[in-house]
């Protein structure tokens, strides 16, 4: 039944990811749906985009092995971090990437800074630490397959792959969007089945706490069962998601695809209401798996565990489909980024300047199966849990493009070699923190030395070379420091740059 359940959501995903594609024949179609998005769809593409296996399955496993302080501190503050991207970037973005005609965060870049090297430099950097997000994603799904199915783990990260991989390659942004937003709602609506079932099992939420103090009375403290959570941990996840989420091209682009600004409005609220749905959700299952479960080998499983000891196999299959959906919905949106990436901004910009619209689909596509098989060989053997794959990914990622784009929006004299020096210092920094130092094991969230190194390199760069090309930089600021948003300045302001 698990599985019949399962092949019927992947049968209602595969058909509306082929539906939207039809509009999705263009190139501005297929990058950004067309900037066609209402405030609902919106709002679900980014919740069900931002939420991925590190919640379900990372989350729960940190509730599971910290108690109350894992969810809250390692993953509730994502909640501010999204607010903070929406109010400071959302409607900048999206005025400026239609004013000037971008359809990639990388070509907003080589627009802002005049440079196809910051373009290309953003791309690759994209291209690689987006594989271990990737590859999160599909350990997830193999712990899936193998606690409920009893199947193989290799088998679950193929199927995934295999079929994440080709709807996202073939159908556009609005395949992604649309089969984002049903996956959403799926999300929203498993936890009304299998939340209140684990509460009565635990004997209510009263119960739920005497039981947790009974097995350690850490799980209830703010430093976690095993004091994980010291006070420089705390801060360090709190600066890690404040400014993450803003450097984030999988989640910055979905502001490109907004109809108007107004949809900007109403789509924050509908988007936090499901992020903190999620979050209190998966917060009580991964608690109430340790009351229930507290043996677990790995604490990645309880989530899958607590499907199988609580429900049905009719309820069960819903919750695995919810599960698929969280996802689903997170790797479509990292391929189609990527694969839009490498095609616009590095093939076109810097190989084949006249390559048509068919050729850059073509390598739009050829860029997603081969993020998509790399990720794959990662995951046989990964070298950390879901959470660890997911956030080590993040931090290189988005300690090196958050500066480029928050100063480049807000900051004049930001230049293009702030830029790559913000970009240099934000991921070579993550990848020595994670890769050389030990990433958790240093005690704090290895992106507090990445995202500062990042910061710095930018503005002390930014100043020693700020007299350059300044005739460069005045037109520059002229497209995107003026206070016109008319669209019928578009050919103009394309011209300029």
């Amino acid at each position: 039944m698990y599985l019949t359940i399962l092949i019927i959501y992947l049968v209602v995903t595969l058909s509306l990811g082929l539906l939207a594609a039809r509009s999705d024949k263009s190139l501005e179609g297929y990058y950004v749906g067309g900037r066609s998005l209402g405030s609902g769809i919106l709002a679900l593409t980014w919740g069900a985009t931002l939420l991925s296996s590190a919640t379900y399955i990372g989350t729960a496993g940190y509730a599971y092995e910290h108690g109350w302080a894992g969810p809250i501190w390692g993953a509730g503050l994502m909640v501010f971090g999204g607010i903070f991207a929406w109010l400071t970037l959302g409607k900048k973005v999206r005025v400026i990437s239609e004013k000037i005609g971008s359809l990639t965060i990388p070509n907003l870049f080589k627009k802002r800074y005049g440079s196809n090297i910051v373009s290309g430099f953003s791309s690759v950097l994209m291209f690689i630490f987006y594989i271990p997000i990737v590859a999160s994603q599909f350990v997830a799904v193999g712990i899936l397959f193998e606690t409920i199915f009893g199947l193989p783990y290799l088998w679950g990260i193929l199927i995934f792959g295999v079929i994440t991989t080709l709807y996202t390659s073939f159908g556009g942004f609005s395949a992604v969007a649309r089969t984002d937003a049903f996956q959403a709602l799926l999300m929203i609506a498993g936890f009304f089945i299998i939340t209140p079932i684990v509460i009565s099992k635990v004997g209510g939420f009263s119960g739920l706490q005497q039981q947790l103090s009974n097995i350690d009375s850490g799980l209830l403290e703010p430093s976690g069962a095993v004091g994980h959570f010291t006070l420089l941990m705390i801060f360090s996840w709190f600066i890690y998601y404040l400014f993450s989420t803003g450097g984030q091209p999988f989640m910055l682009v979905r502001f490109f695809s907004a109809k108007n600004v107004n949809v900007l409005k109403w789509a924050l609220p509908i988007g936090l209401f499901m992020m903190i749905w999620v979050y209190y959700n998966i917060t009580i299952l991964g608690l109430g798996a340790r009351v229930l479960i507290p043996d677990l080998s790995s604490a990645d499983s309880a989530f899958p565990a607590l499907i199988e000891l609580t429900l049905n196999p009719v309820f069960g299959g819903v919750i695995v489909a919810a599960i698929f959906a969280a996802m689903m919905s997170t790797v479509d949106s990292i391929l189609h980024v990527v694969g839009t990436s490498v095609a616009n901004d590095l093939f076109k910009q810097n190989l084949n300047k006249q390559a048509s619209e068919k050729t850059m689909m073509l390598i739009s596509k050829i860029s997603v199966l081969l993020v998509g098989v790399l990720s794959f060989a990662l995951a046989i053997n990964p070298p950390g849990s879901v959470l660890e794959l997911a956030a080590y990914g993040w931090t290189c990622l988005t300690s090196a493009l958050f500066m480029p784009m928050l100063a480049g929006l807000y900051w004049k004299k930001f230049n293009k070699y702030g830029a790559i020096a913000s970009m240099i210092g934000g991921g070579g920094m993550g990848a020595i923190a994670i890769g050389g130092l030990g990433g958790f094991a240093l005690g704090f969230h290895p992106y507090i030395l990445a995202f500062p190194t990042a910061v710095i390199a930018g503005i002390i760069v930014t100043l020693l070379t700020q007299n350059r090309n300044s005739e460069e930089t005045r037109k520059i600021n002229e497209v995107f420091f003026s206070k016109s948003n008319s669209n019928d300045k578009k050919e103009s302001y394309e011209k300029i740059l």
